[in-house]
């Protein structure tokens, strides 16, 4: 923090401190370069008044001028309101303390010279401005920021008074002082009497310092407030004083900005019978002479835009010629502000327009309804309705009538939500503009700029027959211009008439979009290519889908489209269908890679868990080709690691040992040896084991505790999918890990022989040294020919285990015995009661405790039956819902349960049913789909559709469920 220093100013209101800073000049183009420090309040210190050697005396201008000095400080220099008002670079002051220091300047005989005290009234005028008023730049205002909190008119009419006693008024103090009577104006009280007297007064002296400054000001919207304030009052007479005084500003002003134009638009919509005709006459010869000046072109304004920026293409594009760009012009030779750069036809269209609605030979009452039109045009927000009526009359319908009605239109259509409240007013005033006797003398920009408007209130009415004519007079009259040879603003407005065309289509009801797929078959190819790349990419931001039906739809027609439109129609796409994504890239010409990122983006956000054999096909190969000759970097690793799983769910898994190979060409550790473990079990799990191989050939310099894992998981997986001369060659003789060991000693065999059997380890010595090892040994066991083992080394060992397991295991040996009764003889009743025996017997002897998963099991043994039919089927899904098995409540029928069936008698099928919650992976799933499957097989497709749909429904209240 700056040390502050304190100076004691004697004044004649008692003590006041103040801490120094930099002042500031009235230079309103100066912008403010550095931060002024903070000063404190000066009602705060409690000093002695200075000694007179604290005050010195300097010339400044021709005045003399006290100069207020501060104490001196160590590390300020000081400072004086003099000095403070000549500097260039002000520093923040506060206005209470600029205040304190005039008015001891004053207290001493010491005034002030004309230009500081200009100055003073600027900067206090600046601060007291109301927000609704035009800003005043002053870069001592500026430098106080936060500063400005309250008015100072009463300081800045003392100021002027002052001023006028050592000299005059210059233009600036008079324009101050037409604020500050404007101010008392707003301020008035409540009372009748005082506030007209008041008002009177102030209006007075405002008019009188009008007078003074309007030919001389450079910038007429400053005088905004003080037409709105005469304006705002009831007598007629400060009205006509308005209109008077505006009709001269506009003979000496020709360019004027949007605060005066608003009070001629303000002036204009004063109902006909508040204004005499005098008046009325006063302002439109006013504006008649101002159409007469020849027109000079001047610098672009901001009032209408020229470009703006795609979001689908990513570009700045040239605004198209519309409606807005056309009552533009229309209002340019009145004010040259809305000037736009149109075509020399539109500007003398409009020229002549303009003096055929303005022109004096016209009667008055034409002439100020066309004027307020106009005024009602330029004034409506898109929040308003129409609350002036329109005329359609066809004898005084005319194209400025068409033009300024439909961009009023267009502006409150918006705050109409039923469109039956217009759509009535939009057909008529189409029809109209078509029934115009000086239709032929329209220039084309004109026509299609209404024909696009016409299309959006179309579409936004939804009215299907207006679309209809629409699209007829556009192909009519060849508005889409289907040939070429034109110039580019043409080809630039035809284009967005196209566009406005396909999106009045969307939004009409039902299908009516499919009129114009059927009229694209009149059209050349050749010729149609452009119009289709526009409805392309009009569409593809807004129906993804139904853009891709009509890029197939030029396909087969042969209609050219660019590679730009296609590649925005497939980024487009891709997060809505993939799969038809894809599709493309088997006939895509040139680079894949900005599709490839956003596919394999696609598939992996969307976690996609198969894909067609076809698309699989061709993704690979485009993605085959692209990593053989290019790197890839970090962005593509997720999405292409996902993407190789479904390439081997989609029997492509070469493609994506392929992919593998090529990319670890370029970059050894791109892929984790994690990741290539997974990859490698799931190629096992789908029983391709020569890929299998060679996808554990690629594994680079990785440790060798990685090694011996993936070696082993590639043994093992080949033993259990049945692949031993694989597994016995691929081997080594020296195998370290247990799992190895018991593979080797049953001969690399997923069903051992009788012989090899009792010499696996754990089989041979009846204890668990290794729940891994003896797991697998077990496995090993259930699939040999000898089952009397199992059981028997299943009970020796469940005393060493924990209950988790022993039911893990014993559920295990019980579901054997499923599949071996299938694989031998019978599919009836004895497998039901030897799964039945051999659980009880387990609970007896060693302690098992079934779950669900038991029950499951049951189920299983119980439809393998051959006696058990479809009826017994739904009986018993029914038997499961009582239990306890969710199912939601619009499957539920007769008796509560889906199928309608009766409770079956307690003890029937022997079924337990063990306490703890249902899971929907773990039991319901599983169990759901083996019904629908034991359906199927008995052909009650009925019956597997509606468990098909309780599955899905279940399903859906999982994923709901995890998400949350």
């Amino acid at each position: 923090m700056l040390r502050c220093f304190q100076l004691t100013i004697r004044i004649a209101h008692g003590l006041l401190s103040c801490s120094p800073s930099r002042g500031f000049a009235f230079q309103p183009s100066q912008s403010l370069r550095k931060r002024s420090s903070c000063l404190s309040d000066p009602s705060q210190d409690k000093q002695t008044y200075c000694s007179a050697r604290d005050v010195t005396r300097s010339s400044v201008g021709s005045g003399t001028v006290t100069l207020v000095r501060v104490q001196p400080s160590s590390d300020i220099a000081p400072i004086s309101l003099g000095e403070y008002l000549n500097m260039e670079e002000p520093r923040s002051i506060p206005p209470r303390t600029l205040i304190a220091m005039y008015r001891n300047a004053r207290s001493r005989g010491q005034p002030l010279s004309q230009k500081h005290l200009s100055q003073l009234i600027a900067i206090f005028g600046s601060l007291s401005l109301p927000v609704e008023f035009p800003r005043i730049k002053n870069r001592y205002v500026k430098a106080m920021g936060s500063l400005r909190k309250t008015s100072h008119w009463d300081f800045v009419n003392e100021l002027i008074v002052e001023k006028e006693t050592v000299g005059y008024l210059s233009n600036g103090d008079r324009y101050w002082r037409l604020c500050s009577r404007l101010a008392e104006v707003r301020a008035a009280g409540s009372d009748f009497h005082s506030k007209e007297r008041v008002v009177s007064f102030a209006i007075a002296d405002a008019i009188v310092q009008y007078r003074h400054i309007w030919r001389r000001t450079l910038t007429p919207d400053v005088l905004t407030p003080y037409f709105d304030a005469l304006l705002s009052q009831e007598s007629m007479d400060y009205v006509s004083t308005a209109v008077h005084q505006l009709c001269d500003l506009l003979d000496e002003h020709r360019h004027v900005h949007t605060g005066i134009i608003r009070i001629v638009w303000r002036v204009a919509l004063v109902k006909p019978e508040n204004l005499s005709d005098a008046l009325k006459e006063k302002l439109l010869s006013t504006l008649w002479s101002r159409t007469q000046i020849p027109f000079q072109a001047i610098k672009r304004s901001r009032a209408m835009a020229t470009h703006f920026f795609n979001h689908e293409t990513k570009r700045h594009q040239r605004v198209p010629f519309g409606i807005r760009q056309l009552n533009a012009t229309l209002t340019t030779p009145l004010f040259p502000f809305f000037y736009v750069s149109v075509p020399l036809p539109v500007r003398h269209w409009s020229q002549s327009i303009l003096e055929a609605s303005l022109s004096p030979a016209n009667p008055l009452s034409i002439r100020w309804s066309n004027l307020s039109l106009l005024a009602f045009f330029h004034s409506i927000s898109g929040s308003q309705s129409l609350h002036m009526p329109l005329s359609l009359d066809s004898t005084e319908f005319t194209d400025w009538h068409a033009a300024l009605m439909t961009g009023i239109l267009e502006t409150v259509i918006s705050s109409y939500p039923s469109p039956d409240d217009v759509r009535g007013l939009v057909r008529l005033l189409w029809q109209r503009w078509r029934q115009s006797p000086h239709g032929n003398k329209r220039p084309s920009f004109v026509i299609r700029a209404f024909v696009s408007a016409c299309f959006r209130l179309a579409g936004h009415t939804k009215d299907v027959e207006l679309c209809h004519e629409c699209y007829r007079y556009s192909v009519r009259h060849n508005l889409f211009l289907s040939s070429g040879g034109v110039p580019s603003s043409e080809r630039v407005q035809a284009d967005s008439l196209m566009n406005h065309c396909v999106q009045a289509f969307l939004d009409l009801p039902g299908q009516e979009w499919a009129t114009l797929f059927q009229s694209i078959d009149i059209q050349p190819p050749e010729a149609f290519g452009r119009q289709a790349d526009l409805f392309i990419q009009s569409l593809v931001s807004r129906d993804p889908n139904l853009a891709h039906q009509l890029y197939k739809h030029c396909i087969r027609h042969s209609i050219p489209l660019s590679g730009e439109t296609q590649k925005l129609l497939m980024t487009g796409l891709v997060a809505h269908r993939p799969s038809a994504t894809i599709s493309v890239l088997d006939h895509w010409v040139g680079d894949v890679r900005p599709l490839l990122l956003p596919i394999l983006r696609s598939l992996g956000t969307c976690r996609l868990q198969h894909m067609e054999p076809l698309q699989a096909k061709i993704l690979g190969s485009a993605l085959l080709k692209h990593v053989a000759t290019q790197k890839l970097t970090s962005h593509f690793k997720r999405p292409i690691q996902h993407c190789l799983y479904l390439f081997i769910t989609a029997n492509r898994a070469e493609d994506a040992v392929q992919i593998v190979d090529a990319i670890l060409k370029h970059k050894p550790s791109y892929f984790s040896a994690s990741f290539l473990k997974r990859l490698l079990q799931l190629l096992l799990r789908h029983r391709q084991f020569r890929l299998s191989i060679r996808l554990a050939n690629l594994f680079g310099n990785i440790p060798p505790a990685v090694t011996n894992d993936i070696r082993e998981t590639l043994v093992l997986g080949l033993l259990r999918g049945g692949a031993s001369n694989l597994a016995r060659r691929l081997a080594p003789p020296d195998m370290p890990r247990s799992h190895e060991v018991i593979a080797r000693i049953a001969g690399f065999r997923k069903h051992p022989s009788r012989i090899t059997v009792p010499k696996v380890p754990p089989v041979s010595r009846h204890s668990v040294t290794d729940l891994p090892s003896f797991t697998f040994a077990f496995l090993l066991v259930l699939n040999s020919a000898r089952p009397s083992i199992p059981s028997k080394v299943l009970m020796s060992a469940l005393s060493q285990m924990d209950p988790t397991t022993k039911t893990l295991l014993v559920n295990t040996y019980l579901n054997h015995l499923t599949r071996r009764s299938q694989r031998r003889v019978a599919r009836n009743r004895r497998v039901f009661r030897s799964v039945v025996h051999m659980k009880d017997f387990f609970v007896q002897r060693a302690g098992f405790s079934p779950d669900r998963v038991t029950t499951s099991i049951f189920v299983k043994a119980l439809m393998r039956s051959n006696g058990f039919d479809a009826v017994k089927v739904r009986a018993l899904f029914d038997h499961l819902t009582r239990h306890g098995y969710p199912v939601a409540e619009r499957w539920r029928r007769e008796n509560n349960v889906p199928f309608g069936t009766v409770p079956l008698p307690p003890g029937y099928l022997q079924l337990s049913f063990p306490e703890g919650p249902i899971e929907f992976q773990k039991h319901c799933r599983p169990l759901y789909k083996m019904f629908i499957k034991a359906l199927h097989r008995r052909r009650d497709v009925t019956g597997a559709k509606m468990i098909v749909g309780i599955l899905k429904d279940e399903e859906a209240a999982y994923l709901l469920g995890k998400g949350t």
